[in-house]
């Protein structure tokens, strides 16, 4: 738990400096983060630093929704209806979903967490899940 807060804050930080990069241009998933507000905006801060910082995944802007590539599609992160977001993995029925936290809510390939409140999160089991979906697609050709 203390490298996500570590990681929250730090995108807070970045949030106020308005980061760019070298070509003078805000990162299209950055901007979207900081559109949002409350909590959808925390949740969603903090698994952005989290997958890109700590497991060295791409984030892309697409679906109008932050996603997140290693070789192909693993995840994206979803706003949903309560303030919520949903922490979508795109090969997440081939997940072994051990702690039982996926839901594929009659989706046939994607399975995905709801995450409500940032100081409540089952952080241990998530990043188990979210490191099982990374080497599952390092499997890929």
């Amino acid at each position: 738990m203390h490298t996500f807060l570590y990681e929250l804050n730090y995108f807070r930080y970045l949030g106020q400096r308005k980061t760019r990069n070298e070509k003078g241009v805000v990162h299209p998933v950055d901007e979207y983060i900081l559109s949002l507000e409350g909590t959808q905006q925390e949740i969603i801060s903090l698994f952005h630093m989290h997958l890109k910082e700590s497991h060295g995944l791409t984030p892309k802007l697409h679906w109008s929704i932050p996603t997140y590539y290693g070789k192909k599609l693993i995840c994206y992160l979803n706003p949903i209806s309560k303030g919520g977001v949903e922490l979508a993995f795109f090969r997440g029925s081939q997940l072994s979903n051990a702690h039982s936290l996926l839901q594929s809510k009659g989706r046939k390939l994607v399975s995905g967490i709801e995450l409500y409140d940032l100081y409540s999160l089952p952080i241990q089991p998530i990043d188990e899940i979210i490191r099982e979906a990374i080497t599952l697609d390092g499997l890929v050709r």
